[in-house]
């Protein structure tokens, strides 16, 4: 091939190539139609007593919180953000924190290595009405009603 020819290949590609843009984010109205997971791991001391497996089931709670919150915080939203975008304020972080905290406990195991904790969180409308993301609707009365009509 030619120098012309080469060339004139080069600035097609170099010309479609340039034209190319990442994909937009995709919209997703059931969003907050998910179930996460998560497990969650506590270890227990050498003497294993009540209150040591106690600490170990707080501490795989926590832990697996902590994995709810990190999976939901990078969940899409309906605008195509990161819910950690969307979720701004110091106030709806901490009513993040707490809705994740009261997450299903569906088993919890004891194991050599200590005690796993496994949850389930469905996020639905709830999570969208405590962080505020939820548009309120307004309750419209048809007429309003006398006690005399019952």
């Amino acid at each position: 091939m030619n120098r012309l020819g080469s060339a004139s290949i080069f600035l097609l590609l170099w010309g479609l190539l340039s034209c190319q843009t990442d994909p937009a984010p995709t919209s997703r109205k059931d969003w907050a139609d998910m179930t996460f997971y998560a497990t969650g791991v506590g270890f227990v001391g050498g003497d294993r007593s009540p209150s040591e497996r106690i600490r170990a089931i707080q501490a795989a709670k926590r832990d697996a919180a902590r994995q709810l919150e990190e999976k939901i915080l990078m969940h899409r939203t309906d605008s195509g953000k990161t819910l950690s975008e969307q979720v701004q304020k110091e106030e709806q972080r901490k009513k993040l924190s707490a809705f994740v905290r009261g997450a299903e406990v569906t088993s919890v195991e004891y194991q050599a290595d200590g005690v796993h904790v496994h949850t389930r969180l469905s996020l639905g409308n709830h999570l969208k009405a405590t962080l505020g993301l939820l548009p309120l609707k307004e309750i419209r009365s048809s007429e309003p009603h006398s006690m005399e009509s019952y």
